[in-house]
Parts: structure tokens; sequence; C-alpha cells
């Protein structure tokens, strides 16, 4: 395998589409898109909290059809945040996900560090004393 070149746009592509893909699997579901046009996934922890990751990816038109594409070199990493679902407030937030390495090894790290906000969440819900989160067994592929 080789690094990953945010100046290769089929890296770009390959980057944006599987990292969507292991998201997928992993139970989260398309959100709308943030302001900048980034695409955004979700996973529904409880009725209160959710788990979202920003991509650093949007829709490109690549030929005839739309493509995710990551972002050029700098321009964003990819992030995992927990939300509250009914004020929309930041409830847990992680460092970035620098889009540097192997490909597979930045989609781990997304997927890692969506797994970490689930925990830290779950932590914080349970020291407030509040309902417990749901499982995070879709979130193991």
């Amino acid at each position: 395998m080789t690094k990953y070149n945010a100046n290769s746009m089929t890296d770009r592509m390959t980057l944006a589409s599987d990292l969507i893909a292991r998201l997928e699997a992993a139970g989260f579901t398309r959100l709308p898109s943030a302001r900048n046009g980034e695409i955004v996934y979700g996973f529904k922890a409880s009725d209160e909290i959710g788990i979202k990751v920003y991509t650093s990816a949007e829709m490109r038109r690549i030929g005839a059809g739309m493509t995710p594409v990551a972002r050029a070199e700098g321009a964003d990493a990819i992030r995992a945040c927990a939300v509250n679902l009914v004020t929309g407030a930041g409830y847990i937030k992680t460092t970035r996900v620098n889009r540097t390495g192997e490909i597979d090894a930045i989609v781990d790290r997304a997927i890692a560090r969506a797994r970490k906000v689930w925990t830290e969440a779950r932590k914080r819900v349970q020291a407030e004393g509040r309902a417990s989160l749901g499982s995070r067994a879709g979130m193991a592929a």
C-alpha cells in the first residue's frame, strides 16, 4: 500500500468512499451536509445524544455523476463529536483525525475516534445520572 496523497484526485475519492462505506457499515447514516457542503454522518446513541463524524469530504461532479471527494490538503481534518440532539449543543469533542498515512489507517483512526466519543459520552451520561446510552454494537464494524 502507498501513503495517501492529498494531491491525487484518485486518493481523495478513495479515502472519501472508504470512510463513508465504513461509517455506513458501523450503523451511521448520512445527515444533511454542513453549511460548507461537508458530508456529515451521524449515529443516534440515545434519544438525547448523537455521534457525528465530519468527513472532510464533499460531493463533486466527476464526469456525469456526483462523487464524494476528500478535501484538498490542509483544507480540513476528519472530526468526531457528540451532540445533544434536543438542544443541538456540543456534548463531547475529540482531536482531529489528520489525513496522513495509509488510507486504511486514516479510516481506522476515524472509526476509532467515533468509538472514543461514544465511550466518553457514555461515561458523562452515567456520571450525570441520566439514562444510559444504547449499545455501540453497530459501531463494531
